[in-house]
């Protein structure tokens, strides 16, 4: 979100989730937490190249019911970029294992 070069610098992202059925569960009940770091590989200082963060696998789905998510950048455990990240797009990929 800067025009400073951050090859080699990291962001870590912080996912808080509740899945509930929307009907008798309360969105605020027991949340999931899944963290993901990631180090930024463009030397460019205009480029603004989007880096993609490698796919996490979360539990606890369920077909027909709601989620709810937080999703927020923390203190990465490397040397953190010199600006706060920017979240350009979350995609969500539900797979369902079928028993043979």
């Amino acid at each position: 979100s800067s025009d400073a070069v951050e090859t080699g610098n990291a962001v870590r992202w912080r996912l808080t989730y509740n899945v509930f059925n929307g009907s008798s569960d309360n969105v605020i009940g027991a949340s999931q937490v899944a963290e993901v770091e990631d180090t930024y590989d463009d030397s460019g200082t205009t480029s603004r190249v989007i880096n993609r963060t490698v796919n996490t696998a979360l539990s606890g789905f369920q077909p027909g019911y709601y989620v709810g998510f937080k999703l927020e950048a923390i203190t990465p455990t490397g040397s953190a970029l010199s600006s706060e990240p920017a979240l350009v797009t979350v995609d969500l990929t539900y797979n369902r294992a079928v028993n043979a």
